[in-house]
């Protein structure tokens, strides 16, 4: 199926200009991408190949469940890049954010997360964006092959995902308009994302500008432009 969402692509002035994306997802024979006239293929999430192993050693060790799921997709993932290399299709991965395996935010606990509420990290707090910014690293010091990261922040499913725990950067309101914090908060997000993937590795970063309600980053021109 085709992507049909607003986006925001991010790229390096030192990089080459990136060819025009016609990105694919959601097809399991990658053969068949070649077919529907796709150049890019979204190969599955980000966050689920990160292991956290130098910034948080203890909480995901070796032979555990969740790091044996994950070694599974980076297995998976090596064979599906070769598979699009020798098919001339660009890689892309995907991750909604924010999203963290359950065992690393409580093995950090107060460092990352809010002092009233430890199931949610807390923005404010240095600790957590370093943390942010070792996991982009990881992965794509693992995966060179990885053309396009694309991050979504308007949903986030990780209640559909056994051991990992996630949250929105929309806060819950019935208000007609974004706070502040919500424009602190969105606006660090891209840029803590752009300077690993853009500045440091020369990747393309595809920002997906869906956000949820009549009032949010993909509807109100206002909320688009601050942001």
């Amino acid at each position: 199926m085709r992507l049909l969402v607003a986006l925001l692509v991010l790229t390096s002035a030192a990089a080459p200009a990136p060819f025009t994306i016609i990105l694919g997802s959601g097809e399991k024979d990658l053969a068949r991408y070649r077919e529907y006239g796709y150049n890019a293929a979204v190969l599955g999430s980000f966050t689920e190949l990160a292991t956290y192993a130098e910034i948080a050693p203890r909480a995901l060790p070796a032979g555990s469940p969740l790091r044996a799921r994950i070694e599974e997709n980076r297995t998976r993932l090596r064979g599906q890049l070769a598979e699009a290399k020798r098919l001339g299709l660009a890689a892309c991965l995907s991750t909604d954010e924010i999203l963290l395996p359950t065992a690393v935010l409580e093995s950090l606990g107060k460092r990352i997360a809010l002092d009233d509420d430890p199931r949610r990290v807390d923005l404010d707090k240095e600790a957590f964006w370093e943390l942010y910014r070792a996991k982009y690293r990881e992965v794509l010091r693992a995966f060179p092959e990885i053309a396009y990261v694309m991050v979504r922040t308007g949903e986030n499913y990780s209640y559909l995902l056994d051991g990992y725990s996630g949250q929105l950067i929309a806060e819950r309101t019935s208000s007609a308009t974004r706070s502040e914090t919500y424009f602190r908060n969105m606006q660090r997000l891209i840029n803590e994302t752009r300077k690993v993937v853009v500045d440091e590795f020369q990747r393309t970063l595809i920002w997906r500008t869906w956000d949820l309600g009549n009032h949010g980053f993909h509807a109100r021109p206002e909320v688009y432009d601050r942001v």
